[in-house]
């Protein structure tokens, strides 16, 4: 009789095994709550240890990447790890789907390799991670090396161009003899994926990391022998480019970057295809450029306009780029002005007069409530706002009008980071597809 019927005890358990296995299933457990009901019960240290899986490994390593103090999680992963059944063929079922959870940070990396995670990185996932600017790179390459595991186990499908990259500290730095090798008959998709990755070492990546190959690689690949396969490039690959090279510039702290990002991206708005680049994408870029920050926005924002100058904008756009004489502040709305001042459209006026001339811009200046002093051009002025304010615009904006020369756009000297009303933020992320 004792059999057919459960004691107390097991009618408990039972319960405690249905409410456990629906938390799991339902993801309200995690790793650190899994943790503290095995130390809380020896009764409960069996019964948790057999509900643990792939599944709670992923939700634990997802929980260090987002956590902005990961102390306790990472605490609750290494826990985690140390329990028997989470073995390394449980770990390496679920191996892709932990490379691609993004901002692991190392020491989740490092103790995953340490638990037998195979890392195999390839060049879809080197490259797709670069595009997303994610410091993915460096942090994996940092633990297998860590852990001694050999390049071949883990790098040995990356191109060999990406692996040379990938594994600057085994190879040493860059010669020229190097480069020459690893650039020869490179097609126009391995190009740009060779310069997303150089990117995003250079950039996404702690301060100084890969830096000094980054410098020597960027200018070069847009020199013999990769130039030609860098003109081929189709407009899909020059926006993805431009976009990550903006999101860059809005977040890296490499000084050296923050003076070679503008000039590369002028050299990518100068590539046949980017004159192909649909409109709304050239008026996004140029206003997440104008809103970042430091003196390289000017060039970059300026290299944008070059594309934009003399297409037929939609109402909002041409809104979207008179905004920007408005800030975000003040130093982004002087950058703003002083670009639209820098760049001539074919017929020689300022672009500053070409978008004052575009139909509905009076209007859309109106409703923006800008203002002479604003655009601090004395012909857009007279197109925006008539014959009253046109002095102002004068006045305010000095000698610029739309038969004045064109400045240069490297002049950054009102354009200063140190600007006490230049607030924003310069760790901006682009979106990652486009209206356009």
């Amino acid at each position: 009789m004792a059999a057919l019927h459960p004691t107390l005890a097991e009618e408990q358990q039972a319960r405690a095994a249905a409410v456990l296995d629906i938390c799991i299933q339902r993801h309200y457990l995690a790793a650190k709550d899994a943790a503290r009901l095995w130390a809380s019960s020896r009764a409960l240290q069996q019964l948790v240890s057999s509900r643990l899986s792939s599944a709670l490994l992923l939700r634990s390593v997802a929980a260090t990447a987002q956590a902005a103090a990961a102390g306790e999680d990472m605490h609750a992963l290494r826990w985690l790890l140390r329990q028997p059944a989470v073995t390394p063929a449980m770990i390496n079922q679920c191996s892709q789907q932990l490379l691609a959870i993004p901002g692991v940070p190392l020491a989740a990396a490092e103790a995953l390799v340490g638990a037998g995670l195979q890392v195999q990185v390839t060049g879809q996932q080197l490259v797709a991670a670069a595009y997303k600017c994610f410091d993915w790179l460096g942090v994996w390459v940092q633990a297998v090396s860590a852990a001694g595991v050999p390049l071949e186990e883990w790098a040995a499908d990356l191109p060999a161009e990406l692996r040379q990259m990938c594994c600057w500290r085994l190879y040493g730095g860059l010669t020229r003899e190097v480069i020459d090798q690893l650039l020869q008959d490179l097609t126009p998709a391995r190009t740009a994926d060779l310069l997303a990755v150089v990117f995003n070492m250079a950039g996404c990546g702690p301060p100084g990391s890969h830096l000094s190959d980054a410098e020597v690689m960027i200018p070069r690949l847009f020199l013999p022998p990769t130039s030609d396969a860098m003109a081929q490039l189709p407009a899909a690959a020059v926006e993805a480019l431009l976009r990550l090279a903006v999101q860059v510039q809005g977040r890296t702290t490499n000084s050296i970057m923050v003076d070679y990002l503008p000039i590369t991206i002028s050299q990518l708005a100068e590539l046949p295809a980017a004159a192909q680049l649909p409109t709304a994408v050239l008026v996004e870029l140029t206003q997440w450029a104008v809103q970042l920050t430091g003196p390289g926005r000017l060039l970059l924002a300026t290299s944008l306009l070059q594309l934009l100058a003399g297409r037929e904008l939609t109402a909002e756009q041409l809104e979207t780029l008179l905004s920007l004489l408005q800030g975000p502040a003040a130093a982004a709305a002087a950058a703003a002005s002083k670009a639209y001042q820098s760049w001539r459209v074919p017929d020689g006026r300022s672009v500053m007069a070409w978008l004052a001339s575009q139909p509905g811009a009076a209007a859309a200046a109106a409703r923006l409530g800008l203002t002479a002093a604003d655009v601090r051009d004395r012909a857009a002025a007279a197109l925006l706002f008539g014959g009253q304010q046109e002095a102002a615009a004068g006045t305010a904006g000095g000698s610029a009008s739309s038969g004045s020369g064109s400045s240069d756009p490297s002049d950054s000297s009102d354009d200063s980071d140190s600007s006490s009303d230049d607030s924003e933020s310069s760790d901006r992320s682009l979106p990652e597809t486009s209206d356009g």
